[in-house]
């Protein structure tokens, strides 16, 4: 049993994995619910990171 997908895939697969993500409650409950301002924040810092990863350069 696991958590998240990433144990298979490290597991399996000799894959490392990384799981990131908002602030939530409940996950996959009947009241699940996440923090908005964290999306906002994990958001930002996915679109940075492949922002960078592909190269590109801020607008200046």
């Amino acid at each position: 049993m696991a958590t998240t997908d990433g144990r298979m895939f490290a597991l399996y697969g000799d894959m490392p994995t990384l799981v990131y993500g908002h602030v939530a409650e409940n996950i996959h409950g009947v009241n699940e619910r996440a923090d908005l301002a964290s999306v906002k924040a994990t958001t930002l810092a996915m679109a940075l990171f492949i922002a960078e990863w592909c190269g590109l350069n801020p607008i200046e």
